[in-house]
């Protein structure tokens, strides 16, 4: 094969086969490996807040318990359906268009959030369930972008790499969003979060990962 008998003609070209340790040195040298970490972290930095908050923010205007058990359980049916939808995308488009897609409605939709202190209670539901359809993509996005960008075999171990970043963000939001939170504001909180969509949507400009074939991903 072509990638058999010579090096690597870009650093996020795979070989074909590897071993466990070469497939995990492999991800760690790859830029567009470390540009998915960051894009998982930062992004689930920001919905952090929505997940933990927006009840808690809804109550400031809106006094209806039903309405809140409403919003919770469509904003649960779209962040359903929004998978395969965003995976379509993926499909069809690569991981940048995709991700520039998910990260900009989502960075718009947390900007405006405040909004719907002034609309009709259903707007707020409206912009939960949209926040959930967005955010939801990069569960679709990412699993199909590390496995064209390192190949199947070992994808399980370097999303478990990938999963490292979750797992720092939700403790630092979990130990700071209270906070926060009472430092800036609901206002500033939602504003914080639309800047870590933002670099996002900054940093895919740096991913440059091809498949086996040498097909842009």
């Amino acid at each position: 094969m072509e990638y058999e008998n010579k090096e690597m003609s870009t650093e996020d070209s795979i070989p074909k086969e590897l071993s466990i340790m070469e497939a995990i040195k492999f991800a760690l040298r790859c830029r567009s490996f470390y540009v998915v970490w960051l894009t998982i972290m930062l992004m689930n930095g920001g919905m952090q807040f929505i997940n933990g908050l927006y009840k808690a923010y809804e109550l400031t205007f809106i006094d209806d318990d039903h309405f809140l058990a409403l919003v919770g359980s469509l904003a649960a049916v779209f962040n359903c359906i929004g998978r395969p939808i965003w995976g379509a995308v993926m499909d069809k488009t690569g991981f940048r268009v995709a991700i520039r897609c998910v990260s900009g409605g989502f960075v718009i939709l947390l900007a405006t959030l405040l909004l719907t202190e002034y609309l009709p209670k259903y707007l707020f539901l409206v912009w939960i369930c949209a926040l959930y359809f967005f955010f939801c993509g990069i569960w679709s996005i990412m699993p199909a972008t590390l496995a064209k960008l390192l190949g199947p075999q070992h994808m399980a171990i370097n999303y478990g790499i990938i999963y490292t970043g979750l797992s720092l963000v939700s403790i630092l939001g979990s130990l700071f969003g209270t906070s926060l939170k009472a430092v800036i504001g609901w206002h500033g909180l939602f504003y914080m979060a639309a800047g870590l969509g933002a670099l996002v949507f900054l940093i895919s400009f740096l991913f440059n990962g091809v498949d086996r074939k040498g097909k842009r991903i």
